[in-house]
């Protein structure tokens, strides 16, 4: 399922499906990439406070 998820997502950046409907399309990205990585249980940074610096 979650090569599915990529796959889609991949295809709708590529072909600009989802400029007719979503705003800020490298957040939206963003969005689904780290709802794809939580499905399969990975945990998925909320922000920059939550980032590893080194």
């Amino acid at each position: 399922m979650l090569s599915t998820n990529l796959i889609g997502l991949l295809v709708f950046q590529v072909f600009s499906r989802t400029h007719d409907s979503v705003r800020d399309e490298a957040a939206y990205f963003d969005f689904a990439v780290a709802v794809a990585a939580e499905s399969i249980g990975l945990e998925v940074p909320s922000g920059p406070k939550d980032i590893p610096t080194g």
